[in-house]
């Protein structure tokens, strides 16, 4: 059930695990514009296994495969940035000056 009550509200998601993923897309569920910012070159290897038999079957990597992944980050827009760059940091600073929940 989707509702418009935190409609207008900006959301940064860039965590891991369970807790902080299921926040925010509850967050989504209210109406707030969620977003999901993944690091890379690090792996979510949490949410996101990098080898068969933890996934569902099917086709692609089966980092894109991961029921847990897609149950924790449904609502959001995701993007993937290497924060290490310089570039990478003023993507990320440019997003948080527009943000009102970092998470």
């Amino acid at each position: 059930m989707s509702t418009s009550l935190l409609r207008g509200i900006c959301v940064i998601g860039m965590c891991e695990v369970w807790a902080g993923p299921m926040g925010a897309s509850l967050l989504g569920d209210l109406g707030a514009s969620v977003g999901k910012v993944e690091s890379y070159p690090r792996p979510p290897t949490i949410t996101r296994p990098l080898r068969e038999g933890t996934t569902a079957p099917g086709d692609g990597p089966p980092y894109e495969r991961s029921a847990g992944h897609h149950l924790a980050n449904r609502n959001k827009r995701g993007m993937t940035l290497n924060i290490r760059s310089e570039s990478g940091r003023e993507v990320l600073d440019r997003l948080l000056c527009t943000t009102d929940v970092f998470i």
